[in-house]
């Protein structure tokens, strides 16, 4: 999306649904000689198509999402490296990090990222800055933003469940494509990817799955991301050792067998196992982020 097509979305009034305007403002413009002095420490490339978006405006402000910066002034850089260099838009009230991503020469900084912390889960939102905006402008004005925002959660927490699973698959996917299997094979033996190039395996990859001790990994700049460090069988085993201790045990959820009477051999009286919940690998339906609701 060129600048030229964001400027309604930055210099016209936001008009909800009955007709009333919203209280979300554009920042001003930067002048040429502010836009340089911005170079030097704006975290990624300024594209001719980013510098007259500043030209128009430095952010918005009254958003759901809080205050949202286009200069990289704002907000703190973000932890993950494998984003960067990235642009930090926004932290919203309940602690995502939206970014977008700067290594462009050309266009619009994006990719556009949620960064959630609990869980430890990176949602994909769109395709550039551009989209990002067009995209909260709509949900805002027809009302719809806290269900936007109610899905990402869900995405992330849908991600964070079947994490083991997805990169079961993830890989068995990438093992099809000679040029990823040269990266592959570059990776600790104990990763964990995770491929969101294609929709079978959602929007999302969970960057908290190896815990504090997590290393991160990326093919390049395409959406194919991986984990690795995850602790050493003994230090799991610690680790479960000091919950056994501080944790009191549950009560048995379940009876395994019931008493048999004379001659009758025990029954069962509640099965003690369950489905492994394993996702679809032909649906192509992922969450619609990029096109809201």
């Amino acid at each position: 999306m060129s600048a030229n097509t964001m400027l309604p979305v930055l210099s016209h009034p936001w008009i909800d649904t009955a007709g009333h305007r919203l209280p979300i403002q554009s920042g001003p413009g930067l002048n040429p000689s502010a836009i340089d002095s911005l170079r030097t420490t704006f975290p990624g490339t300024l594209t001719p198509e980013f510098e007259e978006l500043l030209g128009s405006s430095c952010g918005l402000d009254g958003t759901a999402l809080q205050y949202i910066d286009f200069t990289g002034q704002w907000h703190r850089d973000e932890p993950l490296a494998v984003f960067r260099p990235c642009l930090s838009l926004a932290i919203d009230p309940q602690g995502r990090r939206w970014i977008a991503e700067t290594g462009n020469t050309r266009g619009l900084p994006g990719p556009v990222w949620c960064v959630m912390q609990a869980p430890e889960v990176v949602v994909y939102v769109s395709a550039d800055l551009g989209e990002f905006l067009t995209l909260l402008r709509r949900i805002t004005c027809d009302q719809s933003i806290d269900g936007w925002l109610r899905a990402v959660d869900t995405a992330a927490q849908r991600v964070w469940k079947k994490r083991g699973a997805l990169a079961f698959y993830s890989r068995q996917e990438c093992g099809q494509d000679r040029e990823v299997r040269k990266w592959l094979l570059q990776l600790p033996r104990d990763a964990r990817v995770y491929d969101l190039r294609s929709p079978r395996f959602g929007v999302a990859w969970p960057y908290g799955a190896a815990g504090a001790t997590g290393r991160f990994h990326r093919c390049g700049r395409e959406l194919l991301f991986a984990v690795s460090g995850f602790p050493a069988p003994s230090r799991w085993a610690d680790h479960l050792g000091n919950l056994a201790h501080h944790h009191n045990a549950p009560v048995p959820g379940i009876i395994v067998s019931q008493r048999a009477g004379p001659g009758r051999a025990p029954q069962p009286a509640v099965s003690a196992c369950t489905m492994l919940d394993i996702p679809d690998r032909k649906s192509t339906s992922p969450l619609p982020l990029a096109c809201g609701l």
